[in-house]
């Protein structure tokens, strides 16, 4: 054995050691020096792994170039497999030039005699020959209205810049390992919300109810989903000190016979005795709705978040939010 190759495995025994290959990867790599046909094999590795430590290459690339040198047979069979399936893909576009044409001369052998052409409308079934201001139809079969091509109302884009910013910054938390990045995160979130509406309103939103709920003797809360768990509506009593009192206040003048009642012009709940309560006694959980109203400012500028736990704040949003009109779809 030459003073290289003993070199060589020297070094290779010290990449194992320090876990840069395997063991897998050293026998194959100290039967390459044996055989003579990688010389330079440890020293390839690391060079590479040199690179690796100055993050001059990544993992990924790390791995994938030190994985050629270890097992080459390994690297020229996947070659081989991408140049096969360069080669399905191009037979593949073939077929479907050739099946194409076969088509289009199908049609042009099918023409009518007096000389005009047969064309059917995708999707309808309705035969129209050229020319023609109207086609025939079968009586059983009939168009399909534009809108029952849609799945629901448009999401207007204010509502749409809504729901990136909340997703955006879900992902950031989730991805941060960081509790210092994270505690600031909510209140950045807040400051981009500040963006899509100048006064906390918003109109003709699109949502799924998500709840519908009876609160103390006088009081409703609508619940809607507007993202994946996005949610903004009403918020319950604990959320309002002073509908807190108000149900207390109102509860006491029932048990003593009376009709007065307190009423609060800031609640997000609805009155029991309002139209929009008749319009949320129709309404089901996971129905579309058309919704307009108003979220509620914060000290800092951003909107109120019903949450008390920062996580739950910014992983499962809930905003509280007053509903001036709801309409079913």
């Amino acid at each position: 054995m030459s003073a290289e190759i003993a070199d060589e495995l020297t070094r290779l025994s010290a990449l194992r050691e320090r876990g840069v290959i395997s063991a897998k990867g050293y026998e194959s790599a100290k039967s390459q020096l044996v055989s003579g046909n990688h010389l330079k094999i440890a020293e390839e590795i690391d060079k590479l792994y040199g690179l690796l430590s100055n993050k001059t290459l990544t993992k990924k690339e790390f791995e994938k170039a030190v994985s050629a040198l270890l097992f080459p047979s390994n690297s020229k069979s996947s070659n081989a497999n991408v140049a096969e399936g360069k080669f399905g893909r191009k037979f593949f576009v073939r077929l479907v030039v050739v099946i194409g044409g076969l088509y289009l001369l199908h049609f042009v052998i099918n023409e009518n005699p007096d000389g005009s052409s047969t064309k059917v409308a995708a999707g309808n079934g309705i035969v129209v020959k050229a020319g023609d201001s109207e086609g025939s139809a079968p009586a059983n079969v009939q168009s399909s209205p534009t809108e029952n091509l849609q799945s629901g109302p448009a999401v207007p884009d204010q509502e749409a810049r809504f729901v990136a910013i909340n997703s955006e910054f879900r992902e950031r938390y989730k991805g941060s390992q960081n509790d210092l990045l994270k505690s600031t995160l909510v209140q950045e979130r807040g400051k981009k919300l500040q963006s899509f509406s100048q006064d906390g309103s918003v109109s003709n939103w699109v949502g799924k109810v998500y709840k519908v709920d009876r609160i103390g003797g006088h009081w409703a809360s609508l619940s809607v989903e507007v993202g994946d768990e996005i949610r903004i509506g009403s918020g319950g009593l604990l959320d309002n000190p002073e509908l807190m009192v108000d149900g207390i206040l109102n509860q006491t003048a029932e048990t003593l016979g009376s009709s007065d009642r307190v009423k609060s012009e800031e609640g997000s709940l609805v009155d029991t005795g309002s139209t929009l309560y008749q319009t949320l006694l129709g309404l089901e959980v996971g129905q579309t709705i058309v919704f307009s109203g108003h979220f509620y400012p914060t000290d800092d500028g951003g909107i109120v978040d019903t949450n008390l736990l920062e996580e739950a704040a910014i992983i499962r949003p809930f905003y509280k939010f007053k509903f001036d009109s709801v309409v079913a779809r």
